[in-house]
């Protein structure tokens, strides 16, 4: 029941403040939904320009350049006037609505600010190396620089290098022998000679060939462990040879034998055969006639301390009796027992026994005849024909051979200044020492040979451990650029010396192709060297030595020689039964594992720009890059929210009646 005040109803009293009370609850509820319009219509807005950006940054990503692809399978893209207009364009046409009866979204194209940029330029290493590993990671399957690594450690050539290295101090020692025999000979000699001197004199001569019998007895042991130890790492690098070998063959059956691109035909078994150090029979009589010796000095040294006792009392006697003599005494006794003195000392140097003659050495630890002059030219004919290739030359007056400065790389690497290349010796170095002919030369050669191999094989070891990427970085130099003996025609600037290039460095195709065949000289020179004095049964250091000196230069030759000519070498003279072989390419290969990838790269990218450039002549690499990021700013016009002056709440992106969105996109290959 309605309460009466003054006749009149209460409701009736409040009816027109609930209206107004009504009519701010609608309109605050109009607000909040006005607002919540306008919020949904930038969420949607934000999101359209950011879809409309990415799809504009991967449209100009995909205006890549042809030459790149096509030859490089290298994906980049410049920023020029011409991107940036794409970029604006692509833009628009993915974000302005083309419904016209009704514009939720109204997009003020007089506010738009686009900008964009190439980042991770082809100059940047990583980069770089990174679009290769991705158009190698297709490749994959044809991976023959594994193959050729793999047969390549099969020869064990750093094992071998070992037994080259560990065998050297038997060769010394031998020399110590032989010196040391002919002192004991002389020793024996003069004492012999000496055999009527004083027991005394003759106890000395015993005792200097005792010490040499001892050192020369010491010294034949000595080499014996050497060589029984030269033995064992044989005995090694037979079992790890063959086991290789024998290994790869289980792996292959039914597959084929990997290997270089002259290798065909199944690998069959695989005994490596050694040859195996042996004392020479000269040393071996010698072992026999130092084994008698003892017992003879023993023997005669205590007659001869017997002899020297009775020598002194002799001689006491003799002095007696000349004092007799001089006072007139009698001497008849003492005369009588001089006598019976001197008959046992008689008896006595009649049971001395003679001392044996050392028999003469035939044996001499010298190097073997040099070269022959036919050998020598053989190599000089070959190095001629190489050195007649004329080829191209990089040249700084010629537009088509603009370098990448040094500058630019370190711009985009951060990096210190590049290195000039290291000058390489080659084979000259050997071709000196091989004429000299003598011990220290060849000592040297030995030394060389053995840190070759070594620094050689350890990282080519680390290399297939772990070396993935290098091997894709060589295989996609071997992919994309020619070499002298390769039959590919590519139209490139450098015809035939590209990958002799990345290897070196010389302006000159020329001097790039003969640096390749010094190099690989000298690889199949110190593979051939070791292997060679593995299987050389040559009784003595240096003549194993010299042998294997002589027949690793011979072999070289020869190698370079089929190479040249498309036939491809044995891994080595002791493996020549196996169908593998190694062509010229796959010792490039093997070269460019040992180099630094920083500067195949930099030579990459120099051949790239120069071979582009023949057909496009303002193309320059360092304007290129893998990544492309722009940055777009647009406004839409607000319906509700601008009655609330949000900007006065310090928002940023609300300027009056509009909504400023900012976005940022990237994409890269």
């Amino acid at each position: 029941m309605a309460v009466q005040r003054g006749g009149r109803s209460f409701f009736k009293t409040e009816q027109g403040a609930v209206s107004v009370f009504l009519l701010l609850i609608f309109l605050g509820m109009l607000m909040l939904a006005g607002l919540v319009v306008d919020i949904s219509r930038v969420m949607v807005a934000e999101r359209k320009v950011q879809t409309a950006l990415n799809t504009a940054v991967r449209s100009v990503l995909a205006d890549y350049d042809e030459e790149l692809v096509g030859q490089y399978g290298i994906y980049g893209v410049p920023y020029t006037t011409r991107q940036a207009e794409d970029l604006q364009r692509y833009f628009l046409v993915n974000l302005i609505e083309k419904e016209e009866t009704f514009h939720f979204l109204r997009f003020n194209q007089d506010d738009l600010k686009i900008t964009g940029k190439v980042e991770k330029s082809l100059l940047n290493d990583g980069a770089f190396q990174e679009q290769i590993m991705e158009y190698m990671k297709y490749k994959a399957p044809v991976m023959v620089t594994q193959n050729v690594l793999d047969i390549f450690l099969k020869g064990a050539f750093g094992k071998k290098a070992d037994l080259l290295e560990s065998a050297q101090p038997s060769g010394k020692t031998l020399d110590s022998i032989l010196i040391t025999q002919v002192d004991l000979k002389k020793a024996l000699k003069n004492a012999t000679r000496n055999s009527a001197k004083k027991a005394l004199d003759q106890l000395l001569d015993l005792e200097t060939i005792e010490q040499a019998q001892k050192d020369l007895a010491a010294l034949m042991k000595e080499y014996e462990k050497q060589l029984q130890a030269n033995n064992r790492q044989v005995q090694e690098i037979e079992t790890a040879v063959t086991e290789a070998w024998r290994a790869d063959s289980d792996e292959e059956s039914g597959t084929g034998a990997p290997g270089g691109e002259g290798n065909a035909g199944n690998t069959p078994a695989v005994k490596a055969q050694g040859g195996k150090f042996t004392l020479p029979p000269d040393l071996q009589t010698l072992k026999k006639e130092l084994q008698e010796l003892p017992g003879i000095i023993k023997h005669n040294r205590a007659l001869l301390e017997q002899i020297a006792e009775l020598e002194e009392e002799e001689q006491a006697l003799t002095e007696e009796i000349a004092a007799l003599a001089q006072a007139g005494e009698s001497t008849q006794a003492a005369r009588e027992k001089r006598k019976q003195l001197r008959a046992e000392i008689k008896a006595l140097n009649q049971q001395l026994k003679p001392l044996p003659q050392i028999s003469d050495l035939s044996i001499q630890n010298k190097l073997p005849p040099a070269l022959e002059k036919t050998e020598k030219k053989a190599k000089e004919f070959l190095r001629e024909q190489v050195e007649a290739f004329l080829g191209r030359k990089i040249s700084a007056g010629n537009p088509v051979t603009r370098l990448i400065t040094d500058e630019e790389f370190r711009a985009a690497n951060n990096r210190g200044a590049s290195q000039p290349p290291a000058q390489e010796q080659g084979m000259f170095a050997y071709d000196e020492k091989m004429a000299q002919w003598n011990e220290k030369a060849a000592g040297e050669l030995e030394e060389n040979v053995f840190t070759y191999l070594k620094e050689l094989t350890a990282t080519l070891q680390q290399i297939a451990i772990g070396g993935v990427e290098k091997i894709y970085l060589t295989e996609y130099i071997m992919d994309k650029h020619t070499f002298i003996t390769s039959p590919t025609q590519r139209g490139h600037y450098f015809n035939k010396g590209e990958v002799e290039y990345i290897l070196f460095g010389r302006p000159a195709e020329r001097d790039n192709i003969f640096l390749a065949f010094l190099s690989i000289w000298q690889l199949r020179f110190a593979v051939n060297v070791v292997d060679s004095f593995f299987t050389n049964p040559a009784p003595t250091f240096l003549s194993r030595l010299g042998t294997a000196l002589v027949e690793g230069f011979i072999c070289a030759t020869n190698d370079l020689t089929n190479m040249y000519a498309g036939r491809g070498a044995p891994l080595c003279d002791s493996l020549k039964t196996l169908p593998t072989r190694l062509s010229y390419s796959d010792h490039l290969r093997l070269l460019l594992l040992m180099r630094s990838e920083k500067e195949q790269l930099d030579r990459i990218r120099q051949l790239m720009q120069i071979n582009i450039r023949q057909t496009k002549e303002a193309f320059l690499l360092k304007d290129y890059g893998t990544r492309v990021e722009a940055t777009a700013e647009i406004s839409i016009d607000l319906w509700f929210a601008s009655l609330l002056q949000l900007d006065k709440f310090g928002l940023p992106q609300v300027q009056g009646n509009r909504y400023i969105i900012k976005k940022t996109a990237l994409a890269q290959y």
